[in-house]
């Protein structure tokens, strides 16, 4: 009989548990927010040039674009963070214009 030495069994659970967080990122971003998909760079220059991306703004965006890339670095993807953190700061920047405060009516 053919046993799994710990080593084999350490390497299959490490493996799953990165597949399992993959296709966590992945199920969050197809099914929750599709505005969240790419980069978001190519999506913001398209935004500012008057092109319509009609998910790529949004609080649903947000939280699917900080937590998507949490998973999908975390499950070990090489992922660039400086285009998702450049769409999270640009959706925060629009949120930041809608408060409700006289400090903010200048934006």
């Amino acid at each position: 009989m053919i046993g799994i030495n710990e080593g084999t069994a350490a390497y299959f659970w490490f493996a799953g548990i990165a597949v399992l967080l993959v296709l966590c990122s992945v199920l969050l971003t197809v099914k929750v927010g599709p505005g969240a998909q790419g980069a978001g760079v190519v999506e913001l220059i398209g935004l500012l040039n008057g092109v319509n991306y009609p998910d790529a703004i949004g609080f649903k965006t947000l939280f699917v674009k900080i937590f998507a890339t949490i998973f999908a670095v975390s499950g070990g993807l090489c992922l660039a963070n400086e285009g998702p953190m450049i769409h999270t700061g640009a959706i925060v920047g629009v949120a930041t214009c809608f408060l409700p405060f006289e400090r903010f009516k200048f934006l």
